[in-house]
């Protein structure tokens, strides 16, 4: 099942981030995501795509990559926005803050 295969896959990728390996974490994230964004939408769970999503920013901000940060946050915020039935204000100022000020 692809969800399976992603939860498994983002267990990798945090593993091997917390083992100092970010390059090949990386690595595999961006292998990740390519896959994902070649699948039709439904076919991932969107709770498990943003969480793909939240780390691959995590990753690339860790990196120094700060575009890649910015945009995989973005498009993380865009999916939690549009699946939630009501917005935790907090964390949605938190979140929206951290990305316009990174923007600047």
């Amino acid at each position: 099942k692809p969800d399976e295969r992603l939860a498994t896959t983002l267990l990798a990728v945090q593993y091997l981030t917390q083992a100092g390996q970010a390059d090949r974490a990386g690595d595999v994230l961006d292998s990740l995501l390519v896959h994902s964004q070649t699948k039709p939408k439904s076919s991932l769970s969107t709770p498990l795509h943003i969480r793909l999503l939240r780390l691959a920013a995590e990753l690339a901000q860790a990196r120094g990559r700060t575009g890649q940060h910015l945009g995989y946050l973005e498009q993380a915020l865009d999916l939690e926005f549009a699946a939630s039935d009501e917005v935790q204000l907090p964390k949605f100022r938190a979140s929206y803050t951290a990305l316009f000020d990174g923007y600047q």
